[in-house]
């Protein structure tokens, strides 16, 4: 059997899996149900609307346009078989290769909290970003005074932060 390898997951791990193995000149099929893949680090300033969802995902095609030895598959995987080393997609196709890759990223986990579930914000994907900032804007247009200390307050963390040298000068006593 020829050497091809399946990856379940296009996020971090996936697509350095992929961009790797592409390299090496290894066929590669990367299996993931968004895409795009997202900057989790940077889905705060999304929930947070400093950013728009569009600058921290980029679709997977736009990623591995240079690589001609990697496959990007969008869709649901309902099983894997890794005996077999194959993943059966939702829409009943199989997928099999030599070897398999699971990169399949994390879930919350609400640690049977009762309510949790329901009524936290979880920040995994972008999905989850676009809700918390949903919420957080109907929350502060019903407080108008606390939406205006909110963006002065997220104003100047943000300069601070982005700016260290327009922070104050702190000198410790020697």
């Amino acid at each position: 059997m020829a050497q091809s390898v399946l990856i379940l997951g296009g996020g971090l791990a996936g697509v350095a899996c992929a961009h790797r193995l592409g390299d090496e000149g290894l066929p590669v099929t990367l299996v993931d149900r968004n895409d795009y893949q997202q900057f989790q680090p940077l889905l705060y300033q999304v929930a947070s609307s400093q950013l728009p969802a569009e600058d921290i995902a980029r679709p997977h095609r736009t990623i591995f346009k240079d690589y001609p030895m990697v496959t990007v598959v969008t869709a649901d995987v309902a099983a894997a078989n890794l005996g077999e080393r194959s993943l059966v997609l939702s829409d009943g196709r199989t997928l099999t290769g030599s070897h398999v890759v699971m990169a399949a990223g994390a879930r919350p986990n609400f640690f049977g909290v009762p309510g949790a579930e329901q009524h936290a914000f979880p920040l995994y994907s972008v999905a989850d970003a676009e809700r918390l900032r949903r919420h957080l804007q109907q929350s502060l247009q019903q407080c108008p005074l606390r939406a205006r200390l909110s963006r002065a307050w997220s104003t100047w963390w943000s300069s601070a932060v982005a700016r260290p040298e327009s922070r104050p000068l702190v000198r410790w006593p020697s």
